[in-house]
């Protein structure tokens, strides 16, 4: 985990994870919900240092916000929704600390004629205390539900939300989800390429990069190599293929000033990796400075992992990521660093999930049982909450004897996604 703190300012960044998809998102953080229906009181006294308590959150107001209602507004949403007057700043106060919050919205299109439609952009920062955990923007679809959720590293009792860029028109808030557990690791680098091509089972799914020189459009500029489209985010703003170094195969990927580089695949994939050099000497320009990168794995909108790399200097290198959850781009950030260059080679991806095997035998689960043959003797049930990097625990509930299966009862609601094996006694 990698966390930048300036204690003098009291900010200290997490690494989040934002969610448009409601079903992942408490599939992945096991958060339920904190507040309930909301209730239907109308609007909240005490103007704009009214106050309401629903559940585990707490809902106050910020400037220029003045009026705060709990009622029922739109039919996209269950139930009452909170609505507030001028820019929708909501603040939302957690009874006690979280690793993950959410919350169904609405942006409605039909506003009264004296407060016309203004499409929104919201800022959120997570808040421990007065210090911030980590920030988002997000701009939800209009006239449909919406979600949005996020979860982080570092626990936080707080969300301020703030409209930006808004006008006076309406928006709602539905009910609010939030989860007390850190999130599972859903992703596992590795910097062995023999190892990962074999457990991944990846090919080459960009083949030998192009010899195209300098691309054309500046920052804008992209180009597309079998199964992966490769283009720029700033501060970089010139995108080379070409031959680059010695040291890889080929052409390789070139980049102006920070090496911020998006790779699209062009279908989902559980595996990605990438070639890629850093030398240590460089134009005197522009002196050589000891890189570290952040990978983000993205699915549309939603992410799904992110861990950060930094590769050894003058020798090649490999850079590699499973994930639990299918993805479709990497974004890749030079966080530290400078003008310097780094070049990235091929690309390799895989769009088969990969299981690790298990013991012989089947279990079978029905009716809130594990079942599995009394055939199968002389061995015991171990369950994970994740196959990347998994933690095996053996399942420790009373075995009994049915119709020739021996049985374990289990309780699934307690944990969404888990997984079992056999191990001997």
């Amino acid at each position: 985990m990698f966390i930048v703190c300036l204690l003098l300012t009291q900010i200290c960044h997490a690494g989040i994870q934002t969610y448009t998809n409601k079903t992942f998102f408490l599939a992945s953080s096991s958060a339920t919900n904190c507040t309930g229906v909301l209730p239907d009181i109308g609007r909240v006294s005490g103007g704009a240092a009214g106050t309401l308590t629903v559940g585990k959150v707490t809902f106050t107001m910020t400037a220029p916000s003045f009026r705060l209602f709990s009622e029922e507004y739109t039919d996209l949403l269950p139930g009452p929704e909170i609505g507030l007057s001028e820019r929708e700043n909501l603040n939302a106060q957690f009874d006690a600390p979280v690793y993950s919050a959410g919350f169904d919205f609405v942006e409605p299109t039909d506003n009264d004629p004296s407060c016309p439609f203004f499409d929104s952009t919201f800022f959120i920062v997570l808040k421990s205390g007065t210090a911030s955990v980590g920030e988002l923007f997000y701009n939800a679809p209009n006239g449909s539900r919406a979600f949005i959720g996020v979860a982080s590293d570092i626990p936080f009792d707080r969300l301020e939300i703030r409209e930006v860029i808004g006008g006076c028109d309406n928006e709602f808030f539905g009910q609010f989800f939030c989860g007390i557990s850190p999130l599972q690791q859903q992703v596992a680098f590795s910097t062995n390429k023999v190892a990962f091509l074999a457990s991944s089972s990846s090919t080459s799914c960009s083949g030998p990069l192009p010899d195209l020189g300098l691309l054309p459009n500046g920052m804008l500029g992209s180009f597309t190599a079998e199964q992966v489209t490769f283009s720029l985010s700033a501060p970089a703003f010139e995108l080379y293929s070409e031959e680059l170094t010695g040291f890889l195969p080929g052409q390789e990927i070139g980049i102006s000033e920070r090496e911020n580089l998006n790779a699209q695949f062009a279908s989902p994939v559980f595996a990605a990796g990438f070639d890629f050099f850093e030398p240590s000497s460089g134009d005197p320009s522009c002196p050589y400075f000891d890189s570290t990168f952040s990978v983000t794995l993205k699915s549309g909108l939603t992410t799904v992992g992110r861990f950060d790399f930094n590769a050894p200097d003058d020798e090649p290198s490999f850079i590699g990521v499973e994930s639990q959850i299918a993805f479709d781009r990497l974004e890749i950030r030079e966080i530290v660093g400078g003008c310097d260059n780094e070049y990235f080679g091929q690309f390799y991806c895989d769009p088969v999930r990969r299981l690790p095997s298990v013991n012989s035998g089947t279990i079978n689960i029905s009716e809130g049982n594990l079942r599995w043959s009394t055939s199968e003797r002389g061995l015991l049930i171990e369950s994970s909450f994740s196959l990347i990097q998994p933690l095996w625990v053996p399942v420790t509930n009373s075995v009994s004897i049915l119709n020739e299966n021996y049985v374990v009862p289990f309780d699934f609601s307690s944990q969404p996604l888990r997984y079992f094996r056999f191990a001997e006694e």
